[in-house]
């Protein structure tokens, strides 16, 4: 399981990332267009969404980074 778990966990990190991403561009598209039926979003909150899931994907993507040295440097 050496590096198998930094996989999943990375894995995990990304999607959650990608999803706080999506909400926050959909505020985005929110506040933009108001007629749409989109929820309702201040520009602060979004904002907030959107830098949170580009951290949370990069923090993914860098423990994806790790699960790959670990499984270098035990030779599998």
């Amino acid at each position: 399981m050496e590096g198998y778990k930094t996989y999943a966990g990375a894995t995990g990190k990304t999607l959650a990332g990608v999803g706080t991403l999506i909400s926050g561009i959909i505020g985005m598209i929110g506040i933009v267009f108001p007629d749409q039926g989109l929820p309702k979003m201040e520009l602060e909150p979004a904002l907030g969404l959107i830098s949170a899931g580009v951290y949370a994907i990069s923090s993914g993507l860098s423990s994806y980074g790790m699960g790959k040295k670990i499984e270098k440097s035990t030779g599998k």
